[in-house]
């Protein structure tokens, strides 16, 4: 039998039979899709509403700080959660239409991921030019990094957030599963029972659950009859305690508690304005708890608040 031939050696260094392009030109060619936006920019949009996303991982974020109001979505999960048909997508993915504004350490991997967000129909997507270090030079505020992945960095500035009261959907969702896990009168229930029922996200709904579990509002189950079920009394875990366990404190000003900041004259009142404002949470959430809101009979002084036409008013 004759010898086979050997296939000659390739060089590693030499180019590919099919054109194959350089990260240069892949970044060239994101770049020529995207219209960029600058820090000014993006601050401006950020406060309308965009979706400002941290990409960076976080030892880079604890160095280089982070951008209050930005969510942090690392770039190893950035198109499962912000495909809007995905199932391991956030809440806010909700349409193609979302304004999403990536941005990195420079402005060079966010361009990328840009563009692969608009490979997913975001049409919308862009990046921050320069990155946060671009947006530093600029003067705009940083505050410290360490935030967890998939939550948003503590807004500053005006008052207790920049943006109005916001119930997050974390939160609603996780208000929602306690009255379903109430409602079964502890019997299990399973996680894909609740997300049908209050349309939630699975993937999602399992993170909120975990955290619950780890406070030890829920407990788990496994095997053909678990499921997850209430490990406390829905009377004895209030919204405010839910709050708590999912985002972290009711208030925080620059975050800090209310009653640790300091202002100078003129605006040393300013700090009793703020304690007013998470006292008058207080108020409703320490005082409505899950079975309250499973059984559909809520507090009389929350009846009285919302049977006040004014309360239904938007501004």
């Amino acid at each position: 039998m004759s010898a086979v031939p050997l296939a000659p050696l390739t060089d590693p260094t030499a180019p590919a039979t099919t054109a194959a392009r350089t990260i240069v030109d892949l970044l060239a060619a994101a770049r020529h899709r995207l219209r960029r936006v600058s820090p000014p920019e993006a601050a401006a949009e950020l406060a309308i509403g965009a979706l400002l996303v941290d990409i960076r991982p976080e030892a880079q974020r604890r160095v280089e700080g982070e951008i209050a109001g930005s969510l942090i979505i690392e770039r190893n999960v950035l198109e499962w959660r912000l495909d809007p048909r995905s199932e391991a997508r956030i809440p806010e993915a909700s349409s193609h239409h979302l304004r999403v504004i990536v941005f990195c350490s420079e402005g060079y991997t966010s361009s990328l991921a840009a563009a692969t967000l608009q490979d997913l129909g975001l049409h919308r997507a862009t990046d921050l030019d320069g990155g946060i270090r671009s947006w530093c030079a600029f003067g705009l505020p940083t505050v410290a990094g360490g935030t967890q992945a998939g939550r948003y960095v503590p807004q500053v500035g005006r008052g207790v957030d920049n943006r109005p009261v916001r119930v997050s959907a974390r939160v609603d969702y996780a208000v929602r599963a306690l009255t379903e896990l109430a409602a079964a009168g502890g019997e299990p229930v399973k996680g894909e029972a609740i997300a049908t029922r209050q349309d939630i996200p699975l993937s999602f709904l399992e993170n909120i659950l975990r955290d619950l579990r780890r406070a030890g509002a829920v407990d788990a189950r496994r095997g053909a009859s678990g499921g997850y079920r209430l490990a406390r009394a829905a009377d004895g875990i209030t919204v405010a305690d839910v709050i708590r366990i999912v985002e972290g404190p009711l208030a925080v000003v620059h975050g800090r508690a209310p009653e640790d900041v300091q202002y100078a004259e003129p605006a040393a009142a300013l700090r009793e304005v703020w304690v007013a404002v998470r006292a008058n949470l207080r108020a409703v959430l320490e005082t409505v708890t899950i079975a309250d809101v499973a059984d559909g009979r809520l507090p009389e002084a929350v009846t009285r608040l919302v049977g006040v036409p004014d309360a239904w008013a938007r501004r």
